[in-house]
């Protein structure tokens, strides 16, 4: 009985190991501060790469999705996304991908696509993390509501004040956000401009990247709200207008959709399936398996891990 329970467990891990994962990735960057592990450098970037192409049989997640969509669950196979589109994916990622044949998917946030507003957490990141000397708390208005945030003597709690900055900040509409970061950057003595590294690409490069049929391009809306926060009509338009932007760009229909922040709820869902779209990505952390809903397809989270971490953190499910 003991064998023909460890040949169980033994058939068990083979079959999990056999699933389909998809990853993902924000950045391929060195960051001096990096505390929702967006980022990975260029150098381990490329190992991962060649980690993955070796164990792995890397498909477009457009194939996939449409594996998935018809009931069937190809084995031995991963994915490769990005959310966001940050300029340093199509300066750094784009050439060791297209050096591997390593195909993969970019989500791009549109009302940021050559903008230089950049993303409010990379800036909330620098104030706080950043900034050399900060008082021991921060007062800033929210939406009207006056609001402090305590940073501690010599900015012992600095973590804890991003960490609740943010969780304050994700939910606000854009124009309120940026009117506290302001705020906020100027009582740390700084501002609440982004830096060049942080910016997203150009429209330009966008296309450049799918030009070699390698990378696809997909919506992630267009000022990346938690959609769960967001009525009916304004999920659709974040949707179907990000998607647009996409395909006037590119001249051919876009397909693929992620979630910000993974947020999602049966109406999120809906508004992209009326938009035309055939899968989306979630941020559920594990392979994709028998049943997987084409509208919400797990990911697993590849950060700045070594080669023996990433075999442990990612390989390791398949």
């Amino acid at each position: 009985m003991r064998r023909l329970r460890a040949i169980r467990r033994a058939a068990r891990h083979v079959l999990r190991a056999e699933q389909p994962i998809v990853l993902m990735y924000h950045r391929v960057e060195t960051l001096a501060a990096d505390p929702w592990e967006l980022a990975v450098t260029p150098e381990r970037f490329a190992d991962q790469i060649a980690l993955l192409t070796a164990a792995r049989r890397v498909v477009p997640l457009s194939w996939l999705a449409g594996e998935l969509a018809a009931g069937r669950l190809p084995r031995h196979v991963a994915a490769v996304t990005f959310d966001d589109g940050y300029g340093d994916v199509f300066r750094n990622a784009r050439p060791i991908l297209e050096a591997a044949g390593c195909p993969a998917t970019v989500f791009i946030t549109t009302g940021a696509l050559g903008s230089r507003a950049g993303f409010w957490w990379d800036i909330l990141s620098r104030i706080l993390l950043q900034t050399p000397a900060l008082p021991e708390r921060l007062d800033f208005s929210l939406e009207g509501t006056p609001r402090q945030v305590r940073i501690g003597a010599d900015g012992a709690d600095r973590m804890a004040a991003l960490f609740e900055l943010h969780a304050l900040l994700r939910p606000a509409a854009p124009d309120a956000r940026d009117a506290a970061l302001a705020e906020l950057a100027a009582g740390a003595g700084t501002d609440a401009d982004p830096r060049d590294r942080d910016l997203t690409m150009t429209p330009d490069q966008m296309v450049a990247m799918a030009s070699s049929g390698l990378i696809e391009i997909g919506a992630h809306t267009v000022t990346h709200p938690p959609m769960t926060a967001l009525g009916r009509d304004a999920q659709e338009r974040e949707v179907a207008d990000s998607r647009r932007r996409c395909e006037d760009l590119l001249g051919h229909p876009v397909t693929g959709f992620a979630y910000p922040y993974g947020d999602h709820d049966a109406a999120s869902v809906a508004a992209v399936a009326r938009a035309g779209l055939t899968h989306a990505c979630s941020v559920e952390p594990r392979p994709a398996g028998r049943g997987t809903d084409p509208f919400a397809i797990p990911r697993l989270l590849a950060a700045d891990w070594d080669a023996r971490e990433f075999r442990a953190r990612v390989l390791a499910h398949g």
